[in-house]
Protein backbone atom coordinates (compact mmCIF):
# COMPACT_ATOMS: atom_id res chain seq x y z
CA UNK A 1 0.00 0.00 0.00
CA UNK A 2 1.34 3.59 -0.77
CA UNK A 3 0.48 6.72 -1.28
CA UNK A 4 1.93 9.09 -3.58
CA UNK A 5 2.40 11.82 -1.35
CA UNK A 6 5.53 11.33 0.98
CA UNK A 7 7.18 12.60 4.55
CA UNK A 8 10.58 14.14 4.68
CA UNK A 9 12.00 11.91 7.73
CA UNK A 10 15.27 13.05 9.56
CA UNK A 11 14.70 16.85 10.08
CA UNK A 12 17.05 17.89 7.30
CA UNK A 13 15.26 17.63 3.86
CA UNK A 14 18.24 17.07 2.27
CA UNK A 15 19.45 14.30 4.10
CA UNK A 16 15.64 13.19 4.98
CA UNK A 17 14.78 9.73 3.72
CA UNK A 18 11.28 9.90 2.07
CA UNK A 19 8.62 7.73 3.60
CA UNK A 20 4.72 7.22 2.27
CA UNK A 21 2.43 7.34 5.15
CA UNK A 22 1.90 3.74 5.74
CA UNK A 23 5.65 3.52 5.88
CA UNK A 24 5.86 6.05 9.19
CA UNK A 25 3.04 3.72 10.81
CA UNK A 26 4.94 0.98 10.00
CA UNK A 27 8.02 2.08 11.57
CA UNK A 28 6.31 3.20 14.84
CA UNK A 29 4.39 -0.34 14.84
CA UNK A 30 8.23 -1.64 14.81
CA UNK A 31 9.41 0.58 17.23
CA UNK A 32 6.86 0.96 19.89
CA UNK A 33 4.33 -1.52 18.59
CA UNK A 34 1.00 -1.53 17.02
CA UNK A 35 -1.27 0.14 20.01
CA UNK A 36 1.01 3.26 19.49
CA UNK A 37 1.04 3.72 15.89
CA UNK A 38 -2.47 3.38 16.27
CA UNK A 39 -3.24 6.47 18.57
CA UNK A 40 -0.53 8.23 16.14
CA UNK A 41 -3.23 7.18 13.32
CA UNK A 42 -5.70 8.64 15.14
CA UNK A 43 -3.94 11.83 16.32
CA UNK A 44 -2.97 12.34 13.23
CA UNK A 45 -6.17 11.92 11.51
CA UNK A 46 -7.97 14.66 13.69
CA UNK A 47 -4.95 16.91 13.16
CA UNK A 48 -5.15 16.42 8.85
CA UNK A 49 -9.22 16.79 8.83
CA UNK A 50 -9.05 20.08 11.13
CA UNK A 51 -6.19 21.55 8.50
CA UNK A 52 -7.71 20.66 5.56
CA UNK A 53 -10.87 22.31 6.58
CA UNK A 54 -9.65 24.76 7.91
CA UNK A 55 -10.34 27.42 4.67
CA UNK A 56 -11.07 30.56 3.19
CA UNK A 57 -14.51 29.00 2.25
CA UNK A 58 -15.41 28.06 5.54
CA UNK A 59 -14.74 31.43 6.80
CA UNK A 60 -11.37 31.12 8.26
CA UNK A 61 -8.74 34.43 8.05
CA UNK A 62 -5.84 32.60 7.79
CA UNK A 63 -6.25 29.25 6.18
CA UNK A 64 -4.18 26.59 6.65
CA UNK A 65 -2.10 25.36 4.05
CA UNK A 66 -3.73 22.25 3.67
CA UNK A 67 -6.77 23.82 2.68
CA UNK A 68 -4.94 24.85 -0.79
CA UNK A 69 -5.59 23.36 -3.85
CA UNK A 70 -1.74 22.15 -3.97
CA UNK A 71 -1.41 20.17 -0.88
CA UNK A 72 -5.06 19.76 -0.26
CA UNK A 73 -5.06 16.08 -2.30
CA UNK A 74 -1.94 14.81 -0.51
CA UNK A 75 -3.76 15.70 2.92
CA UNK A 76 -6.65 13.78 1.96
CA UNK A 77 -4.61 10.82 0.17
CA UNK A 78 -2.61 10.56 4.00
CA UNK A 79 -5.77 11.30 5.94
CA UNK A 80 -6.83 7.85 4.19
CA UNK A 81 -3.85 5.92 4.58
CA UNK A 82 -4.43 6.59 7.96
CA UNK A 83 -7.98 5.23 8.01
CA UNK A 84 -6.77 2.29 5.90
CA UNK A 85 -4.33 1.42 8.37
CA UNK A 86 -7.08 1.42 11.16
CA UNK A 87 -9.34 -0.41 9.73
CA UNK A 88 -6.70 -2.80 8.71
CA UNK A 89 -5.67 -3.64 12.20
CA UNK A 90 -9.31 -3.34 13.85
CA UNK A 91 -9.66 -6.31 11.46
CA UNK A 92 -7.09 -8.55 12.70
CA UNK A 93 -7.74 -7.97 16.08
CA UNK A 94 -11.53 -9.10 15.76
CA UNK A 95 -10.58 -12.29 13.93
Amino acid sequence: MDTQCYTVVGGNKLKGEKMSEYDRLEYIEKQRGTEAAIEFANKTLVIYRKAVLCSRKRGYENPHYASLPEFKRCFIESYLAFKRYKLEHANKGSK
